[in-house]
C-alpha cells in the first residue's frame, strides 16, 4: 500500500512538474514495479499509458515461496532482515510478498493503453500468469511474448534491444501519443525530481 501511494504521489508530482495533469503521465514498470503501477491504476490513478515488463501481480504465489525456505526464515529471525544481492530486505517487505495477490482484484478496465511484455522463459514470474491475466483483454491492451526470454529479458544481447524497441515503438504508435486528429501531441516533457 505504501509503495502504491508513493507511486501515485510521484505520478501526480510529475504531472504538476510538467504543467500537465497526471493523466498525461506515462509509466513503465518492471516486475514488482509493474505491480505497484497496476495497483495504483486499479485504485483509480489515471495515466496516459503504461507498460508492464514481467509484471509480478501474484507475489503470494510467484515470489513468496522462494522466501519461505527455512534457511531464509532462519536468517530473517536471526538478523531481522535477509541480504539479497547486497541489499537488506526486511520482514515487512517479505510479509507484503506473502500477503499480496493482485490478480483477483485486477478489474481495471483500460482507460489508457497497456503494453505487457513477458518472456516465455521467465524463471521468477511464470509467463502463464501474464498470459492468463492480460492475454485476452480489451483492444487497448497489447501483449508481447518474448520467446525464451528470462525474467530480466536475458540473454540481453538478444532480448533487451527488442524489448527497448517494442516499448519505444509502442509508446510512439499507441493512441497514448496520438491526438483525436491522428497527429502527434506536443513532445513529452521529462520531469526531474528535485535533488
Amino acid at each position: 500500500r505504501t509503495h502504491t501511494n508513493d507511486f501515485r504521489a510521484v505520478a501526480n508530482w510529475a504531472g504538476r512538474a510538467a504543467s500537465v495533469s497526471a493523466d498525461y503521465v506515462h509509466a513503465v514498470g518492471f516486475s514488482l514495479g509493474a505491480a505497484i503501477i497496476a495497483a495504483a491504476m486499479n485504485q483509480g490513478l489515471t495515466l496516459r499509458s503504461a507498460a508492464f515488463l514481467s509484471p509480478a501481480l501474484r507475489p503470494k504465489y510467484d515470489m513468496w515461496p522462494r522466501y519461505a525456505l527455512s534457511t531464509i526464515q532462519n536468517e530473517l529471525a536471526a538478523n531481522g532482515h535477509i541480504k539479497k544481492n547486497g541489499v537488506l530486505v526486511g520482514r515487512q517487505f517479505l510479509e507484503c510478498l506473502r500477503d499480496t495477490d493482485l490478480a483477483p482484484r485486477w478489474r481495471y478496465q483500460p482507460q489508457a493503453p497497456l503494453l505487457i511484455c513477458h518472456g516465455t522463459g521467465d524463471e521468477r514470474i511464470p509467463f502463464a500468469t501474464s498470459s492468463k491475466i492480460f492475454g485476452k483483454r480489451a483492444h487497448d491492451t497489447t501483449f508481447r511474448a518474448f520467446s525464451g526470454a528470462s525474467h530480466s529479458f536475458r540473454p540481453e544481447t538478444i532480448h533487451r534491444p527488442r524489448l527497448i524497441e517494442e516499448v519505444c515503438d509502442w509508446f510512439q504508435m499507441s493512441s497514448a501519443f496520438m491526438s483525436s486528429a491522428n497527429r502527434f501531441d506536443e513532445p513529452a516533457t521529462m520531469a526531474r525530481a528535485p535533488e
